[in-house]
């Protein structure tokens, strides 16, 4: 899944949403990775990595 998002010149931060639905069912805690891309050299930055919370 690709998820796009704009970080604006002269800002440090965004906001990512990263949409789930509730299916009833349990499941192991889930995970997210997301890595950066740009377009400067190299294109791509770092790798950052979290968890799916419950959002209850």
């Amino acid at each position: 899944m690709s998820l796009l998002s704009v970080v604006p010149a002269g800002q440090l931060t965004t906001e990512v949403a990263i949409p789930t639905i509730a299916d009833g069912v349990t499941e192991p805690e889930e995970a997210v990775r997301i890595q950066l891309f740009g377009f400067e050299e190299p294109p791509v930055g770092p790798i950052f990595t979290g968890r799916a919370e419950d959002g209850s």
